[in-house]
């Protein structure tokens, strides 16, 4: 009876009721919790491509200034510290702006993305 009342609750469909009894198993250690899992690959900039890539877009013929007082955003760093940066617009489109980077670093392996 608790079997007929537990298939029967399942989700109908099969991908997320077979996802919903692998859960209950490694719940109740009748299987591993170590199934394969996917891992994730980060392909990750270096730490100088990410400030070369923020100093080529806070410079002035890229990008200008916003002159109000109010024409601030507050942004977090990698160490979790807060800091207040003045807005900026762009003065082209972000792919004539991608186009000006390589052609001025083009020893450098970006991508627009």
């Amino acid at each position: 009876k608790a079997l007929k009342r537990a298939l029967h609750s399942l989700p109908k469909d099969t991908n997320k009721s077979m996802m919903v009894v692998q859960h209950l198993a490694q719940n109740l250690n009748i299987i591993s919790k170590t199934v394969r899992q996917h891992t994730r690959k980060q392909r990750s900039l270096s730490i100088e491509l990410k400030k070369l890539v923020i100093q080529f877009y806070q410079r002035d013929d890229i990008t200008y200034q916003l002159p109000g007082k109010r024409d601030y955003v507050t942004v977090t760093d990698d160490n979790g510290e807060s800091m207040t940066l003045q807005k900026r617009i762009l003065l082209y489109n972000i792919r004539e702006t991608y186009q000006l980077f390589v052609d001025e670093y083009s020893n450098k392996n970006v991508d627009l993305s």
